[in-house]
């Protein structure tokens, strides 16, 4: 076994690592190892990829990310508490809007 400074790995098991401990137990959708040590059962645990999420940025990474061809959409949102929310009412829209709103309701 050999631990390394590279990237994201933490180090590499090599064949003869792997020979020596023997019969082992993949469980490669879960990324665990398991195998027998010294009478003692071992599990090597894998980094579990977290779920997708949306995090809030910085105005200044906002700017950075517009610096460069990495991104091509943005999205504003807005987490509302399930117990606080409450319908919106119609709310008088400016006529001009209004139009605009309704020409383009494809887009809107």
């Amino acid at each position: 076994m050999l631990v390394i400074d590279m990237g994201p790995y933490d180090s590499i098991l090599g064949f003869d690592w792997l020979k020596l401990h023997s019969p082992m137990q993949c469980d490669w959708s879960n990324k665990t190892l398991t195998f027998t040590h010294d009478g003692n059962t071992v599990t090597i645990q894998g980094l579990q990829t977290p779920p997708l999420q949306a995090t809030p940025i910085s105005p200044t990474q906002l700017y950075k990310a517009t610096k460069g061809n990495d991104t091509w959409a943005f999205v504003m949102l807005e987490q509302i508490s399930a117990a606080h929310h409450e319908p919106t009412s119609a709310k008088p829209t400016n006529p001009d809007l209004q139009t605009i709103l309704t020409k383009y309701q494809t887009v809107f």
